[in-house]
């Protein structure tokens, strides 16, 4: 886990973020002054110390500024000082985390559920599987995201598809197979699809995901993110695409190259004017959209490893 805090330099204003990412093996905590060209100064925690295994697939921090990660052996709670591991009744994979309504929702292998903490501080799992379907089965399927809109919360998986949590039942949203990524964009859900490109929750007789009247580039999305009134899309053979309500710029033949070598695994907008991507082999770019320039943070410059499995900002 790379917990990145800066003080960016943005037409002569100082602009507090804290950023965090979820690495392959450690966890690390940076200073970086992103309007200079220095290399970050990182700290990392070992296994041995905060006590859980060496892969952590996402990150989320509740309004107390208490980090939790999804780690294969549980949830991990981090408030600064202190780790904490909780663990789930079978001991399986945590793949996702969601900081919501004062409780940590988490994703994991045929599992879906909160945390909630009791007057003495100890926190307890509630499982919601109960909620699914009766014909539901699970078939080894893992919940990998989880984003909360309006009233609901969109699981995601790779097995059944999609799914809307309504505080009472969750239901799965029929046609959403293919679908890598989720994201909420004025006031809708879009996916990316694997066969059919960018998609749109609707609620006509049924749920479902009908195609939009933004064209990408591509019938082929991977990764999909948004910030305001801008969406980003992906595409490993066309690249990336930025799409602001008026027109779409497409990135830089350079950028897109380092994005296809490196493995684009996880992006996400900063503020309006930056993108982070989350890369398998050469660890993160940071992209300048109105300069169309892109800085780098791997393992040479101080990254626990190359590879990012999770990102998140607040």
């Amino acid at each position: 886990v790379f917990i990145h805090e800066s003080y960016l330099i943005l037409n002569g204003m100082n602009v507090r973020w804290n950023f965090f990412l979820s690495c392959l093996l450690a966890l690390c905590v940076s200073h970086y002054f992103y309007s200079q060209n220095f290399y970050p100064e990182i700290e990392n925690y070992a296994i041995d110390t905060y006590k859980a295994d060496n892969q952590n697939w996402d990150i989320d921090t509740d309004n107390n500024g208490v980090v939790y990660v999804a780690n294969n052996k549980g949830l991990l709670r981090f408030t600064g000082q202190r780790w904490q591991l909780l663990e789930l009744s079978n001991q399986t994979i945590v793949r996702s985390v969601l900081c919501h309504n004062n409780k940590i929702y988490t994703g994991a292998f045929e599992e879906f559920g909160y945390w909630e903490k009791d007057q003495k501080g100890d926190y307890h799992y509630t499982s919601l599987n109960h909620l699914f379907s009766e014909n539901h089965q699970f078939n080894n399927e893992e919940f990998w995201q989880i984003i909360p809109f309006e009233d609901f919360l969109i699981l995601k998986t790779f097995t059944n598809g999609v799914f809307l949590y309504d505080g009472s039942t969750i239901k799965h949203i029929s046609n959403s197979q293919n679908i890598y990524d989720i994201t909420s964009f004025q006031k809708n859900i879009f996916a990316s699809n694997s066969e059919q490109g960018l998609l749109k929750l609707t609620a006509n007789d049924s749920l479902n995901f009908q195609e939009t009247d933004l064209k990408p580039i591509s019938k082929s999305l991977v990764k999909i993110a948004s910030y305001k009134k801008q969406l980003f899309y992906y595409s490993h053979k066309e690249g990336g695409v930025i799409y602001n309500l008026s027109s779409s710029i497409k990135l830089p033949k350079e950028a897109n190259n380092l994005l296809k070598k490196s493995v684009l695994n996880k992006v996400l907008f900063l503020n309006n004017n930056t993108l982070v991507f989350g890369t398998i082999k050469n660890g993160i770019y940071i992209y300048n959209i109105e300069k169309q320039s892109i800085k780098n943070i791997n393992k040479n410059s101080g990254l626990c490893n190359n590879t990012v499995l999770g990102m998140n900002y607040s």
